[in-house]
């Protein structure tokens, strides 16, 4: 395989000199490549609704992107990222202008960071608090709107939300998650 970023060669199946390891050992060239799709996000890499990371044809899942609570999680978004990375290759994924997804009030941050403006399914948001909070409600604001508004008796960092964005039929001009006294 071949990094698009150095040129460089890599063998993924490259044996290491011990065969009580086995398999696989990526070269460092691999973990530079994945560093190059976005080295300062504190968590991981930035993707789209598509799991399309900031480079166009590159899918990021799992703990790449955020550490997961449960192997289901990351069991679904890997299906997520195969699939669409198999339409990506099969079809080509229509990219398009993309919104940011704006994180305040106790929530650290949140997969998908980007959706676009129009998009064409449902989108999942998973995300952390950025401590621990009783009794306060997890807002979904779409074009200023609330799209859903949760009591939540208790949110900790240790464990994964998610919220559902359903299909709109209208322009995504701002999406925001927060959470909120009331």
């Amino acid at each position: 395989m071949e990094c698009p970023h150095t040129n460089d060669r890599t063998d993924a199946s490259a044996d290491d000199g011990d065969d009580k390891k086995g398999g696989l050992r990526y070269a460092p060239e691999f973990f530079f490549c994945l560093s190059l799709i976005n080295p300062h996000h504190d968590n991981g890499d930035q993707v789209d609704q598509n799991l399309m990371s900031s480079v166009e044809g590159i899918f990021a899942a799992g703990n790449v992107l955020h550490i997961h609570d449960l192997v289901d999680y990351v069991s679904n978004e890997a299906a997520l990222a195969g699939y669409k990375a198999s339409q990506y290759l099969k079809k080509g994924i229509k990219q398009s202008e993309k919104v940011k997804v704006k994180v305040k009030n106790g929530v650290r941050y949140c997969v998908p960071q980007y959706v676009d403006k129009n998009p064409d399914e449902d989108v999942r948001f998973r995300f952390r608090s950025d401590n621990i909070y009783r009794d306060k409600y997890l807002t979904l604001k779409v074009n200023d709107k609330t799209l859903s508004h949760i009591r939540k008796k208790i949110m900790a960092p240790g464990e994964m939300e998610q919220l559902v964005l359903k299909k709109m039929n209208e322009e995504i001009q701002n999406i925001e998650i927060s959470l909120e006294d009331e």
